[in-house]
């Protein structure tokens, strides 16, 4: 009875919203981007400046968290994901299958927020871009995305 306590209060904890799904086209683009998470004041804000740096020469697909797992990331040339650590990401679910199935890896850009500052993730050939959600740090989370986006559309 403990355990199935334990198990259904971790899971309600986990309870985030998904970022909205939303496409921003653009036709005649060569590449396509992907962003996909969960929505926060400071995943909002990365997400904002992300699609407005790359709406003008990509097209953007914002996608639900419970559909990208089954996601074609053949047609993508870059895949945002946008996450928070959940007991040092056992408990995202969502995020490790994503992270274990896309190829190549260097195409996924994961951007993981945790309390601690000092966290990191590196696994499966992935490093993640890790941060607080502080937005004192958004400019600097930015450039780190940039530099892994950028070379990926050239």
């Amino acid at each position: 009875v403990f355990i199935i306590a334990l198990i259904a209060g971790l899971a309600l904890l986990s309870c985030k919203d998904p970022i909205p799904a939303t496409v921003y086209d653009n036709p005649g683009a060569e590449h396509t981007i992907m962003i996909t998470g969960y929505v926060t004041e400071f995943k909002n804000a990365l997400m904002e400046e992300v699609v407005g740096k790359y709406s003008s020469i990509c097209r953007i697909e914002i996608v639900d968290i419970s559909e990208a797992p089954k996601a074609d990331f053949d047609k993508y040339s870059a895949i945002i994901l946008m996450d928070e650590v959940e007991a040092w990401m056992i408990m995202n679910r969502k995020a490790r299958k994503m992270i274990g199935r896309i190829e190549p890896k260097e195409k996924l850009v994961a951007v993981i927020t945790a309390g601690d500052e000092e966290w990191k993730y590196e696994k499966h050939g992935v490093e993640a871009i890790t941060s607080a959600s502080v937005m004192s740090e958004l400019d600097a989370v930015l450039e780190k995305i940039y530099r892994r986006v950028d070379p990926l559309i050239e």
